[in-house]
């Protein structure tokens, strides 16, 4: 099947991560609705039991182990992540590549339409021999709190997809696992104590997303010092947008059309399915689409014209927003 000129036999899908009894199989299975003649590898940990998924391919690797934030406990799983995708994506063949969670469920495949919307690129910021198309949630700009306390989070990429050539998401992915507990000590080892380590409330060097992003550009641009979360600039705040919109295109999961099946009370499971739900304080502080065309606008090209319903969305939310908050009042 032929999508915005890619024919979908092109393309390897890494499904990465551990195999969750009830999603997993729904995602293996929209994978092959949606992309027939992909080829499907699922890159898990040994001991998984894989009985009755549909693969093509199965890889059982060895587990890295996760850590916990030296400040709050949360579990870090950026080295389990690495392995299972750096490995999955090693072991595909196609030309294209398709990087995902093991509980993210597709519901078509036009988001390969925009892979071909945005050619022009400043080589001074150019990572990927062509584009990657990410997913606009956890591709954050900054965090903000119910107050709008804001702290940027430059080069926070997402980590739930990522499409594009095999050879840019295996440049992603290829990179060094974490020091432990260097990566989420950071923070208490040396002694970072300011106020926005405490406002941050966490002690990791970097979010998973930014240590990945992070080691990949840094393979092909000098990046302004940014030592921890906690160290942004205006110099490197404006030079992660620049990589940003040179190098990715970030859409909403609606144009994906997509979702994160994910079990528990992640309350970003049911912001991928419904983007009203998404407080605003949280909305605004994510790479949207919306975003990212003025961003490509104002850094690639200045010619472009920003499209009518990119406007009338980003209205409509608000809009939503604030009747919400005048009946709640």
């Amino acid at each position: 099947m032929i999508v915005g000129g890619i024919d979908t036999k092109d393309i390897s899908v890494v499904v990465q991560g551990a195999v969750d009894k009830e999603n997993t199989p729904r995602c293996l299975r929209s994978l092959r609705k949606y992309l027939p003649n992909a080829e499907v590898i699922l890159s898990t940990w040994e001991g998984t039991d894989t009985s009755g998924l549909d693969y093509d391919i199965v890889l059982y690797n060895e587990d890295p182990g996760g850590w916990r934030d030296g400040r709050t406990d949360i579990p870090n799983n950026l080295n389990r992540q690495l392995v299972s995708s750096k490995n999955g994506i090693k072991a595909a063949s196609r030309k294209y590549c398709i990087k995902i969670r093991s509980d993210i469920i597709f519901r078509s495949s036009r988001f390969l339409t925009y892979f071909d919307k945005f050619p022009k690129r400043d080589p001074k910021y150019q990572v990927f021999q062509e584009r990657v198309i990410f997913c606009s949630y956890f591709f954050k700009r900054y965090l903000g709190e119910a107050q709008y306390t804001v702290h940027p989070v430059p080069f926070h990429m997402s980590d739930w997809f990522a499409f594009g050539l095999r050879e840019d998401i295996l440049m992603l992915f290829d990179i060094p696992l974490a020091e432990e507990p260097e990566n989420t000590n950071y923070l208490n080892i040396h002694k970072i104590d300011t106020a926005r380590f405490n406002m941050f409330g966490a002690s990791h060097q970097y979010a998973p997303e930014q240590y990945i992003f992070l080691n990949c550009i840094q393979k092909k641009l000098d990046i302004p010092v940014f030592k921890s979360i906690v160290e942004y600039t205006s110099e490197n705040i404006e030079f992660s947008d620049r990589v940003v919109a040179n190098n990715c295109i970030i859409l909403n999961p609606a144009q994906i059309n997509m979702f994160c099946a994910k079990n528990g009370l992640d309350p970003y499971r049911t912001w991928s399915k419904y983007e009203l739900c998404l407080p605003q304080y949280v909305w605004e502080g994510l790479y949207r689409y919306d975003v990212f065309v003025c961003e490509y606008k104002k850094y690639c090209d200045v010619c472009f014209s920003v499209p009518r319903e990119v406007v009338r969305r980003r209205k409509k939310y608000l809009r939503w927003h604030h009747l919400f908050e005048v009946k709640g009042s």
